[in-house]
């Protein structure tokens, strides 16, 4: 007959090392970790990059209208965003994009999430003030056009942005193809 040792501290390790773990009553419940590797934030396809923006390469960009801030809730975020959306045809119609870089939160670039890499980006390379939140008027060269420590009305944006000699040029060439303005 073989003698059975019974080591409590033998049958926990064991359990550990499989992955169980033993609850009052010694019923075994398995625990489930996932261990599917985590894409680098960089190349997860769900998120939009900071090299995505064809930003100062070209004129052939977007207006980016950056919004930097604690967070969502904070009032002059909440408050471009809704001029934005107020006003989403003029947006639209002037080639502009919200970008919205928070310190915490998910950042986004046109209601699309960001990497949080590419949000430092962004910071790193619009962000100069030193104000809780800020609105940032970036031209398709890439220049800063006008910064703001309050959210900016559509008439004050539009205003700005229709000034523009770039934007003279593509109502002109509009208005020439017959695709108004």
């Amino acid at each position: 007959m073989r003698r059975r040792i019974h080591t409590p501290w033998l049958a926990a390790a064991t359990a550990i090392a499989m992955g169980l773990m033993l609850t009052p009553g010694c019923k075994k419940t398995a625990q489930v970790r996932d261990t599917t590797p985590a894409l680098p934030e960089e190349l997860d396809p769900r998120l939009v990059r900071f090299s995505d923006f064809p930003v100062d390469e070209s004129r052939a960009g977007r207006r980016p209208l950056v919004i930097f801030a604690m967070s969502e809730q904070d009032p002059v975020a909440r408050d471009q965003i809704g001029v934005v959306l107020a006003a989403r045809e003029g947006f639209e119609e002037r080639e502009m994009t919200l970008v919205e870089v928070y310190e915490t939160g998910v950042s986004r670039y046109d209601n699309r999430p960001m990497s949080p890499a590419s949000a430092v980006r962004w910071h790193g390379r619009y962000r100069a003030s030193k104000w809780p939140a800020e609105v940032v008027l970036v031209g398709k060269d890439g220049g800063v056009k006008r910064r703001s420590a309050r959210a900016m009305a559509a008439t004050e944006l539009f205003g700005l942005i229709d000034s523009m000699p770039v934007r003279q040029h593509e109502v002109y060439e509009r208005s020439r193809s017959g695709g108004g303005g």
